[in-house]
């Protein structure tokens, strides 16, 4: 149904760039449903280092996800754009958000 909304175009030659950026995206996820089921576990240890550890993990794969969403974006705009695929679109976009960051 949604790949009905795209032109044929991008449904004929890019499926699979949108698949690898969802890929990655459900990889990074999967990973932080492990370390929330760690963390479920380790609630009754008092292994206070252990639960610092899990939290920094935490926290660095959600920023990571929040990055990898905001970057698939942009790079299936470029996808859509230009024709090329993910990884190249995913650098071009890297490349210009980061030329433009300082504006």
């Amino acid at each position: 149904m949604i790949l009905r909304s795209f032109p044929p175009e991008l449904r004929r030659y890019h499926t699979g760039s949108l698949a690898f950026g969802s890929l990655i995206l459900a990889i990074i996820q999967v990973i932080r449903v492990i370390l929330e089921y760690l963390d479920h576990r380790l609630k009754a240890a008092n292994n206070k280092l252990a639960k610092f550890l899990l939290s920094c993990l935490k926290c660095c794969f959600w920023c990571l996800e929040k990055f990898i969403k905001f970057l698939n974006r942009n790079a299936y705009i470029m996808i859509a754009v230009y024709g090329t695929n993910f990884c190249t679109s995913a650098r071009n976009a890297f490349s210009l958000l980061m030329r433009n960051i300082i504006r």
